[in-house]
């Protein structure tokens, strides 16, 4: 009995890697510590797409291949991690490193001043665990999914480097993901000025998230917001910044053009809708 006991363990050790979020929770052992998040009755977002299906994931996120880094977790610092713990080392200069190592800047189309004024290149590799500096504690604090920790330690690191967009942008993010809609408001569109190409960057939101399923809870719960709210212009640009980087641009124009219809000199939904256009007469003209 213990035999095949043993054995079935094993059987479902070796199926984890391809179970959806609502399977993992089954599976018995150090391995199921993700959360099983309850879902929706629907589970596809606007754009028609199942936001549990990894294949759809695939097809929206494209060439942005972390979020599809094999869902094996990963033990470290006490706790499990869905990235490896290089992806939360600090490199050198033509890495893009933006909660995570999200890889070569020129692939993700940073602008050169931006890594060269505000990316810590010349230090010697450092995981964000380990430093004491102020932004390394915040991006250390998101990844454990402790949020309001992370706002503290961004407002630390702001206060050493009030010029640097990414941690106006990086900040948005921990308040966004504190529900606190306002705020991340302020900071995207504060971000956004400071570094005008940010709209070029590419990345998906769900690729910075450690936690399974924290993104889905508060991407939820910021739509449920502007159900109840619909006349939050602020909110609608949060809601349509979110949407831009998962690449759902349909769902990224309604709300952009809710932002653009009460304030139609908007230059960052400008900025926002300019690129999906672009976006979409390239796709047009290539297909």
């Amino acid at each position: 009995m213990a035999r095949i006991e043993e054995q079935r363990s094993e059987t479902a050790r070796a199926n984890f890697r391809g179970m959806g979020r609502e399977q993992a929770g089954q599976v018995r052992g150090p391995i199921a510590r993700v959360e099983d998040h309850s879902e929706k009755p629907d589970h596809k977002r606007r754009d028609g797409y199942d936001h549990r299906n990894k294949h759809d994931y695939k097809h929206r996120i494209g060439h942005n291949h972390h979020y599809y880094h094999d869902r094996k977790l990963h033990f470290y610092h006490g706790r499990w991690y869905r990235h490896p713990l290089q992806y939360y080392t600090r490199r050198h200069q033509s890495r893009f490193f933006f909660f995570i190592d999200l890889g070569d800047c020129y692939e993700r189309n940073v602008p050169t001043y931006v890594y060269e004024e505000h990316i810590h290149y010349d230090s010697p590799p450092t995981s964000v665990f380990e430093s004491s500096a102020p932004i390394d504690q915040a991006y250390a604090a998101f990844a454990k999914g402790s949020y309001f920790q992370a706002i503290v330690d961004f407002n630390r690191a702001i206060r050493r480097d009030h010029d640097n967009g990414l941690l106006y942008l990086a900040r948005a993010q921990a308040y966004f993901s504190t529900k606190d809609y306002h705020s991340a408001y302020d900071d995207l569109i504060k971000g956004m000025e400071l570094i005008p190409e940010w709209t070029e960057v590419s990345f998906n939101m769900r690729e910075l998230y450690n936690r399974e399923g924290d993104f889905e809870q508060q991407l939820d719960a910021l739509e449920r917001w502007v159900e109840e709210y619909p006349r939050d212009y602020k909110v609608h640009f949060v809601l349509g910044y979110m949407y831009f980087y998962l690449q759902e641009y349909e769902s990224a124009k309604t709300e952009l053009a809710y932002v653009l219809a009460w304030d139609e000199n908007h230059e960052q939904g400008k900025k926002l809708l300019e690129h999906i256009y672009t976006q979409e007469a390239e796709t047009d003209l290539y297909h």
